[in-house]
């Protein structure tokens, strides 16, 4: 069962991370930020908001909020066989799927 304390530490978490992004997302692209004239180019700016949400996220995770709320913890459960990973055989029937479709249309 979860807590009050559980609950409260996602609450702060999520908001946290929120304004954070939106943040970095105004900083980076307000008609009147100093970001604007010091990187002309949309795309960089992108690229430097998404590093610096990503940096977030992965600081909250890793802080004692993450720590609290177990988010560090997460794992992908192995033991299900559906959720295992097999890139090859995924690519493999990817493929197949792919190649046969393509002749069907062809007929």
């Amino acid at each position: 069962m979860v807590g009050w304390r559980e609950v409260a530490v996602e609450f702060a978490g999520t908001a946290l991370l929120l304004l954070l992004a939106v943040s970095a997302i105004v900083v980076g692209f307000a008609a009147g930020s100093p970001v604007v004239g010091a990187v002309p180019d949309e795309d960089l700016r992108r690229l430097m908001t998404g590093a610096l949400v990503a940096a977030a996220a992965a600081g909250i995770v890793y802080s004692p909020l993450g720590r609290i709320s177990g988010a560090a913890r997460q794992r992908l459960p192995l033991s299900v066989p559906e959720l295992r990973l097999h890139p090859l055989r995924d690519r493999v029937q990817r493929l197949r799927r792919h190649h046969c479709s393509r002749r069907e249309d062809r007929r």
